[in-house]
């Protein structure tokens, strides 16, 4: 499994910046129909992922949304799996209106239905200190 470490590394990311109108936004909080004035989570699943010898891993596909100003953005997962628990960190920078999206995978963690995995995510913007 240590020839898969650096796959964990291995993110991949694709970005859609366009003329969307941040108000058509869906707000999956259930609080409010407001356009969030930070950058959301969308959505966040596990999935699998098939790696190239043919094994299934354990990934999180990611959908994050900005309809703020310019951020730098980190996201923060924890997948666990039976005894067994895995960390790993998102950080990028989202421009005004952009939506990102990608794929964490975890080589380690290998599908199986008789121990399906968990985890817990969370989102923390990166404030700026003050000049």
């Amino acid at each position: 499994m240590k020839r898969y470490l650096p796959i964990i590394m291995i993110l991949g990311l694709w970005s859609c910046t366009g003329p969307e109108d941040p108000k058509s936004q869906e707000d999956h909080s259930g609080e409010s129909s407001a356009v969030p004035a930070k950058p959301v989570v969308i959505s966040a699943a596990i999935q699998p992922y098939s790696m190239a010898d043919g094994s299934r891993v354990n990934s999180i596909r990611v959908r994050l949304a900005n309809p703020s100003d310019p951020a730098q953005v980190q996201y923060f997962v924890e997948l666990v799996q039976g005894d067994r628990s895995w960390k790993d960190t998102l950080s990028l920078f989202m421009g005004r209106n952009d939506t990102i999206g990608g794929d964490m995978i975890f080589p380690e963690s290998e599908v199986d239905s008789l121990q399906p995995a968990s985890f817990s995510g969370k989102l923390v913007v990166i404030e700026e200190e003050p000049s």
